[in-house]
């Protein structure tokens, strides 16, 4: 119980965290979470700063996966981790395209 405890603590302030910083940057806008985006003008500062907090966001929520996989072994954890840090690959693919735009 105690374990299942902690990952749903985890996994809520992860998860939470992430609602809560799109959520404040949509501006009220429906997240368009299923698709990529493609850069196709320069980013400006504000846009790179934002970037740059999420992908700080995707790094720490890979670095609490990893943790809790190490801590607790199972799987999920590794899986979410992987995807973490893709969100995160990505994240910097945009910013090094939208920089290349300038």
């Amino acid at each position: 119980m105690k374990k299942l405890n902690v990952i749903l603590v985890m996994f809520m302030l992860v998860f939470g965290g992430t609602l809560l910083f799109a959520q404040q940057k949509g501006r009220g806008q429906k997240a368009n979470m299923g698709k990529f985006i493609k850069v196709k003008k320069s980013l400006t500062v504000q846009e790179k700063i934002d970037l740059l907090h999420l992908r700080e966001e995707e790094k720490l929520a890979r670095d609490v996966y990893l943790y809790a996989f190490d801590k607790y072994g199972l799987k999920i954890f590794q899986n979410i981790s992987s995807s973490e840090q893709r969100h995160a690959d990505k994240i910097l693919e945009i910013l090094e395209v939208g920089s290349r735009l300038a």
